[in-house]
């Protein structure tokens, strides 16, 4: 039995191919924000600088297959990066973004290949995701769980396929309801104002690194002046003490400009993202009570 002689399943696929193509593009960035993320904490890892050269590299390439089409290696660089980051409160929006990004990279895969694995797989992801959680991060969660309740639709559209089946006349079954999500884009609004919020934490370290920088350089600056005169170097420590002080503190005034700047955008798109959702909801319950009468 083909899909041409089950016009109602068919239309429920046609239905959710324009959800999933209309939610590629907004969440495509979800790695890109990753990438920014460690390029702005970079400037803060004075202990082993490699270690974020690598993870920046890695957040790039990952981005790039995904843009590529190449899911699996996009996942793979993904999952890398998601096994590397402690969870922490300061760092739970950046595994937000991985675990999103390799969601919609494995939804993309299914698409591509038909193979409902990948589907199950993304939701096993999702799950081992929440059950990790913190129970105080209920942004997070929240957006988690929506990404999952529209995944398992998806499985679940997948699972009523109509198949030949020998000695079966009861025809194709009715496929489930899909429903727009009428929520989607105030929830990434929401992402990405916690993205940029992060991106701001991450110059305020920076701006806490340039101040220790700085106060570290006026002491040993107040050390090689109380040398004496004719003791040899005593020029070249005043003139070094001076650099790496002149060092922090451009880094601290960066850090706290850049950050600064970036928590409060992140703070107007988070709230912009809530007014939407309050707004939706609002709507919503109005339809409901004209239905009533």
């Amino acid at each position: 039995m083909s899909d041409h002689a089950a016009p109602g399943y068919s239309q429920a696929l046609a239905a959710v191919q324009t959800r999933i193509a209309r939610a590629v593009r907004p969440w495509a960035w979800i790695g890109a924000a990753a990438l920014l993320s460690w390029s702005a904490s970079a400037a803060a890892a004075a202990a082993d600088p490699s270690v974020e050269d690598d993870a920046v590299a890695a957040a790039r390439a990952a981005q790039e297959r995904y843009d590529a089409g190449d899911f699996d290696a996009a996942i793979t660089l993904w999952s890398g990066l998601l096994e590397g980051l402690p969870r922490t409160a300061a760092q739970a929006p950046r595994r937000a973004s991985l675990v999103l990004a390799i969601a919609e990279a494995l939804e993309r895969a299914y698409i591509d290949q038909r193979d409902p694995m990948r589907l199950r797989a993304a939701l096993d992801l999702l799950d081992s995701y929440l059950g990790d959680l913190d129970p105080a991060d209920d942004e997070n969660r929240e957006m988690v769980e929506e990404r999952r309740r529209a995944l398992a639709e998806r499985l679940a559209l997948e699972d009523s396929r109509p198949v030949d089946a020998v000695g079966d006349d009861r025809g194709p079954r009715a496929p489930p309801e899909v429903r727009a999500d009428p929520e989607a884009p105030a929830r990434r609004w929401v992402l990405a104002g916690g993205s940029l919020m992060s991106l701001g934490v991450g110059g305020l370290v920076a701006m806490s690194v340039g101040l220790a920088l700085g106060e570290q350089a006026d002491l040993d600056l107040t050390e090689a002046v109380a040398r004496p005169l004719v003791e040899p170097g005593r020029a070249a420590a005043i003139a070094a003490a001076r650099e790496r002080g002149a060092s922090g503190n451009r880094l601290a005034w960066t850090g706290a400009a850049v950050g600064g700047a970036l928590l409060a955008a992140g703070a107007l798109v988070t709230v912009h993202g809530r007014r939407l959702r309050v707004q939706v909801r609002a709507s919503a319950r109005g339809v409901a009570l004209i239905g009533a009468f």
